[in-house]
């Protein structure tokens, strides 16, 4: 614990929520042959992708408000993550995300979620605010 300036403590905690979603992807660069690619991605070269079930944590940390007992509002957190990640993810081809392909441009392999989500999340400011 924290104390504030009128020497009360101030309760400081983490909170953490799960969503799932499913992505699909390519192994591929074009900076390989055909064969290449084939060889190197074997399986995760398919030329129509592969899927993966994803679970994705995200942890809000900050003061326990004393009016609600709360560090993030759980349905603004829920909308938040819904409307940045879920949606944008969700039943997606990872390799046609915007970011995936700019990397892709520049020679650079989506090879998980995770690099989509990465750069999806540093692009974006956070819409969350103290409860």
């Amino acid at each position: 614990m924290t104390e504030n300036p009128a020497s009360h403590p101030v309760r400081v905690a983490n909170f953490t929520r799960a969503y799932t979603l499913s992505a699909s992807h390519r192994l591929h660069t074009e900076a390989l042959s055909a064969e290449e690619n084939r060889t190197t991605f074997g399986k995760c070269n398919n030329p129509h992708g592969h899927g993966h079930n994803y679970r994705i944590e995200v942890t809000v940390a900050g003061p326990i408000s004393a009016d609600t007992g709360m560090v993030v509002n759980m349905t603004t957190l829920d909308a938040v993550v819904g409307n940045a990640v879920v949606a944008r993810f969700d039943h997606m081809n990872l390799n046609l995300d915007p970011l995936s392909r700019s990397a892709y441009r520049q020679r650079r392999i989506c090879v998980s979620p995770s690099t989509a989500f990465s750069r999806h999340r540093k692009s974006q400011s956070s819409s969350l605010q103290p409860v």
